[in-house]
């Protein structure tokens, strides 16, 4: 845990640790459609598959990706 707590650095608005890319792309967690990659019934719909961090407040950004996420969600059910 001391390693931790060195090593890393606390930050307002992570993004990009989930990557959004086609099933193929080895780096990629989620695909288009917010489904994890390898595992059933789980979606993604947060900053996490935001590829790069930008200057502004990522709130607005993330509700708009959930909100995507959902009406994905809807169209299956």
């Amino acid at each position: 845990m001391e390693a931790v707590r060195h090593l890393t650095v606390p930050r307002k608005h992570p993004v990009g640790t989930c990557k959004m890319g086609l099933p193929d792309d080895p780096l990629a967690v989620v695909d288009p459609d917010f489904r994890f990659i390898g595992l059933d019934n789980l979606r993604i719909g947060d900053s996490s598959i935001l590829p790069r961090i930008f200057s502004s407040d990522s709130s607005a950004v993330t509700v708009m990706i959930a909100e995507k996420c959902a009406d994905r969600i809807m169209s299956q059910i």
